[in-house]
């Protein structure tokens, strides 16, 4: 199969919901979070609710610039040392997720952030495991 053959195969899009800021009353998937949609090809995507979100800080700089648009699948617990989509005070942001013992540790790449210890009484929680990470030069 040759490069043109490739590109005459039909590719399947599909509108992908952009999330901006979450209630943690709701569920990540809500409607009422949405922003906009992002037509996405679907070409080895997982099965599952996908959304993006925009990163909106530098806490995973230099491996997740701000600004990155982050497409992820929604899940409430990941592989220890995966980057995930976590909800913390009710902003979406990226951060790498260490499981040690019983403890998980959401560390970001940033020096200047703090890492998070997971605990039921704070208003941290993994929404998502994140597949791409796209931005503009």
């Amino acid at each position: 199969m040759g490069w043109t053959d490739i590109a005459k195969r039909p590719a399947r899009i599909v509108n992908v919901p952009i999330f901006g800021e979450i209630n943690l009353a709701h569920q990540i998937t809500d409607q009422a979070n949405v922003t906009e949609f992002k037509e996405t090809i679907n070409t080895n995507l997982p099965g599952g609710n996908l959304f993006y979100f925009k990163c909106e800080d530098d806490s995973m700089n230099p491996i997740i610039p701000n600004g990155a648009l982050i497409l992820c699948v929604e899940q409430f617990d990941v592989e220890n040392d995966t980057t995930a989509a976590v909800l913390i005070n009710g902003q979406v942001a990226s951060r790498r997720v260490k499981k040690i013992g019983n403890e998980v540790l959401l560390l970001p790449e940033n020096n200047g952030y703090e890492p998070i210890i997971l605990r039921e009484h704070n208003s941290v929680k993994i929404v998502g495991k994140v597949l791409e990470v796209s931005y503009k030069l």
